[in-house]
């Protein structure tokens, strides 16, 4: 989806969040023309209030949105008690930080969803979490 407006909120004493408004992307490039062909028009507005959160949005700027079942998914960062995978968010990251750092999320919650709890399993979130962490910092030093 493609950001067409932010719109920030003006409050008394904070004015950090705001509205964004997000609309299907219908072309651009061959995966935008994929989407479009298979998936129903639409808008997408979203508010917040979180001023850290408004401020990864700009205007123009394409971005995925997963639209999932909430119980789809029960080992979601919010419903785990597996307390490494507070360091597998990506929601924080810049759009392009996001696409290196999105499989190593998904990497953990198959390891938390497929191992028991103990020492091994939090050795390979840790070697897990390390990879992460350096395929976060290839993408923004490139060469090095």
């Amino acid at each position: 989806m493609k950001v067409t407006k932010v719109e920030p909120a003006v409050h008394e004493g904070d004015g950090q969040g705001g509205t964004v408004y997000l609309h299907p992307v219908i072309s651009g490039s061959p995966e935008n023309e994929q989407f479009y062909k298979y998936t129903p028009g639409g808008n997408l507005t979203l508010s917040t209030i979180n001023g850290r959160a408004f401020e990864q949005f700009h205007e123009g700027e394409e971005y995925y949105i997963d639209i999932s079942r909430a119980g789809d998914f029960p080992l979601s960062a919010a419903g785990s008690s597996e307390r490494m995978l507070q360091w597998f968010n990506y929601g924080h990251l810049p759009s392009h930080l996001q696409k290196a750092s999105k499989p190593f999320y998904d990497l953990a919650l198959h390891v938390i969803e497929t191992t028991d709890p103990g020492p091994e399993r939090t050795v390979a979130l840790r070697k897990l979490l390390e990879a992460k962490d350096a395929a976060v910092r290839a993408k923004l030093n490139p060469g090095c």
